[in-house]
């Protein structure tokens, strides 16, 4: 009996002491919620940067906000006597609930003159961008994340908001209405975007103005402009298309210079003179600016204006109106890839006038009838773009084939992976023969294909569809040498030394060469026959030279005659394209001489204006192509 109540008194107070600490701990957990509760509603600091309204709305006393940042979307109420300055974005800093700091962020809007790493200029504004800026359309109170390639040079649909640094983090863009581009303009023979000096003219006067001041040029008369330490002088001179006698001078600015046509006719630079004579006429406007100490000029035009000028300049006039057609849509496709890209952003313009963007203002027809022909395949063209899988494709043409157009990813590319796999599938290999050839990586079918002036394809009328060089050892070896280290401080991944059995590694290239050439060897070509690497062996060891432009510009001498299909031969400095192979001549064991049989002019990629030509005369259409 006695046992049996201790037994139930252990057990009563087991229970007791399990019901205090089940009691102890809920207490425990009820205080640590209302701690942590407490400290979330009076004490947590929450820094919000450049927090965009979403919505908001307001209660008798209170204006509530919804902040989205960083991904995250926060409310805060801010009381009315507050008397918060309106605003789409704001830098705030909360001590649990409530507002401990609020104020509007600064927004900076207006055209985008120059990009360049993380700064951009505007026309009012010099901006420096945050390590990490986030990219929004903003439409209907909805954020939608986007690329950084939204803030495009020349246009004004970006609000740049700042943070507490005045660093911009958030970029808000609108979807702009692409109608204009700026374009680069180079000096006459495409080698440099400085100017020392610029004489324009129009038909029936212009008008320019610079430091607020407005002024008038009338017809007759030319606009002069020189560049000296750092000043642009500028003067109204007679337009005599000689002389240019200075009538006035009108004063001095370190600022830009903007020039207008007094009516829709366009602008002549008549100190630009282009290769065929050609004096180029821009329409839309121009603007003068100092740049690297020199004058730089840039042209605002309608992309349409802009193809009047690019088409002609690309395409001779004999590709028919269909070619013309042809050119059109993928020099508007190229132009707009430019533009997006903001490759030339830190320039202050979208693409230039020369062959790295497209060519443009270098000829225009002369007679009307053919004028008009232009005019009508632009104007029936007009918005048509190419595009794959809904994007822009990368419009890749290029003068003349060898009979074979080349995969994208055999002649750009950065990676052994790269090379296998190609980004831009429709810009594959093309056979312009029309004769199933397959492939030609091999040396031999590339030989055989390259050597055999009777080829027929769409191009084979040009006379660079096929072409050759002779060089002997001499020459051979003295180019090599001279341009070797040129080539590799250029692109110094792309040269390697043999280690051990078909191993190379990057190696360097002293200023002096490489010394005595032993031999040399095309060792690896794209199915389209494109060189893609080169070996040469010397007395010390072999070379391993990657990529077209470096075996192309290594093996040419400074001035060469190049041996055409058609016509008289021609002096150069360049082979016209990386579609060649190296017929060797020895002597005793030692190379004595090197032919290089080679076929087409240009990259080799996308489309072949001269086979458009071909096609054009076959009774093929624009869209065809």
């Amino acid at each position: 009996m006695i046992r049996r109540k201790k037994y139930r008194y252990k057990r009563k107070v087991k229970k007791y002491y399990n019901f205090n600490i089940k009691l102890f701990s809920f207490i425990l957990v009820i205080l640590a919620l209302f701690i942590s509760a407490g400290y979330y509603i009076f004490f947590r600091k929450l820094t919000i940067n450049c927090g965009i309204v979403v919505d908001k709305h307001e209660t008798k006393n209170y204006l509530e906000l919804k902040l989205a940042y960083d991904g995250k979307t926060q409310r805060v109420k801010v009381k009315k006597s507050t008397k918060l300055i309106d605003s789409i974005a704001y830098n705030v800093t909360l001590k649990g609930l409530y507002v401990d700091k609020i104020e509007p962020c600064k927004i900076y809007t207006g055209e985008v003159q120059f990009k360049e790493g993380n700064s951009v200029v505007l026309s009012n504004n010099s901006l420096t961008l945050s390590e990490r800026v986030r990219y929004y359309n903003f439409a209907n109170n909805k954020l939608t994340p986007v690329s950084n390639k939204v803030v495009l040079v020349g246009y004004s649909n970006c609000r740049f908001i700042a943070d507490k640094s005045n660093k911009i983090s958030v970029i808000l863009a609108d979807i702009p209405d692409i109608k204009k581009l700026r374009v680069g303009i180079s000096n006459s023979d495409f080698t440099s975007l400085n100017h020392s000096q610029l004489i324009m003219a129009s038909k029936k006067g212009l008008s320019f103005q610079f430091d607020n001041n407005l002024h008038e040029i009338r017809r007759g008369d030319a606009l002069k402009l020189t560049y000296n330490n750092g000043i642009i002088h500028l003067f109204i001179v007679n337009d005599d298309n000689k002389t240019f006698p200075v009538k006035a001078s009108i004063g001095t600015t370190k600022n830009k210079i903007l020039i207008y046509s007094n009516s829709d006719v366009p602008i002549k630079i008549k100190s630009l003179k282009r290769s065929n004579t050609h004096v180029p006429e821009y329409f839309g406007s121009l603007k003068v600016f100092i740049k690297d100490k020199s004058m730089r000029l840039v042209n605002d035009v309608d992309i349409e204006d802009y193809l009047k000028y690019v088409v002609p300049s690309e395409i001779p006039s004999s590709a028919g109106f269909e070619g013309y057609k042809s050119q059109a849509i993928a020099a508007r496709t190229y132009a707009l890839s430019d533009l997006i890209s903001g490759r030339f952003s830190n320039e202050g313009f979208n693409l230039d006038d020369s062959n790295k963007s497209q060519v443009y203002n270098e000829r225009y027809p002369v007679e009307e009838s053919e004028q008009n022909k232009l005019i009508s395949a632009i104007s029936e063209t007009s918005g048509k773009i190419l595009s794959y899988n809904k994007k822009l494709i990368d419009a890749k043409y290029y003068s003349t084939s060898c009979g074979l157009s080349a995969p994208f990813n055999q002649v750009w590319y950065s990676s052994n992976t790269s090379k296998i796999s190609n980004p831009e599938p429709y810009l594959d290999y093309v056979d312009l023969t029309e004769t199933g050839i397959k492939d030609l990586s091999s040396e031999d079918i590339a030989s055989t294909f390259l050597k055999d002036w009777t080829t027929r394809a769409f191009d084979s009328n040009s006379q660079y569809f096929r072409w050759k060089v002779e060089l002997d050892y001499q020459t051979l070896e003295k180019t090599i040498n001279s341009n070797i280290y040129l080539r590799y401080t250029k692109s110094p991944d792309s040269f390697k030394k043999k280690w051990l059995f078909n191993i190379y590694k990057k190696t360097t290239i002293p200023k002096e060469g490489i010394g005595k050439i032993r031999d040399i060897e095309i060792s690896k070509r794209g199915r389209a026959g494109n060189v893609m690497e080169m070996l040469i062996t010397t007395d010390d060891a072999v070379y391993k030279i990657e990529k077209d432009i470096n075996i192309k510009r290594l093996l040419a001498p400074k001035n060469f005659e190049l041996n055409f299909l058609y016509g008289k031969p021609q002096y150069v400095s360049t082979f016209p394209s990386s579609f060649f192979v190296l017929e060797k001549e020895y002597k005793k064991n030692s190379l004595k001489t090197v032919t290089i049989y080679g076929g087409g002019y240009g990259h080799g990629v996308g489309m072949s204006q001269t086979a458009v030509i071909g096609m054009v005369r076959k009774g093929y259409n624009h869209e065809k192509f």
